[in-house]
């Protein structure tokens, strides 16, 4: 099983989380893992996560971005869809045929 390094940073560079020989099965389980011992978010913060290897370091797996704080509780809410328009002023009615004056 592959072993990550994954470290959270705040958006100055600081970091408010490392585990490092991460036991997992992919990056997105050592991410999950990592963020279990990460306490409440204030702020917005950066996860990147490395792949170590024996010959060469680590290499880099994954970054993502991750939201902190509540903010407005909004978030998967869509505005509801608006009903289609009317038909409008159309006519389905044809002009009858004028007999043919000979």
């Amino acid at each position: 099983m592959p072993s990550y390094d994954v470290e959270i940073r705040d958006l100055h560079g600081q970091i408010l989380a490392a585990r490092y020989r991460l036991p997992a099965h992919n990056e997105r389980v050592a991410v999950a893992s990592a963020r279990d011992y990460l306490p409440r978010l204030e702020a917005d913060a950066v996860v990147t996560c490395f792949r170590r290897r024996r010959l060469r370091g680590r290499r880099l797996a994954l970054t993502e971005y991750l939201a902190g704080g509540d903010g407005d509780g909004l978030a998967g809410v869509r505005e509801p869809r608006r009903p289609l328009p009317g038909p409008g002023h159309l006519y389905a009615a044809a002009d009858l045929p004028r007999p043919n004056p000979r």
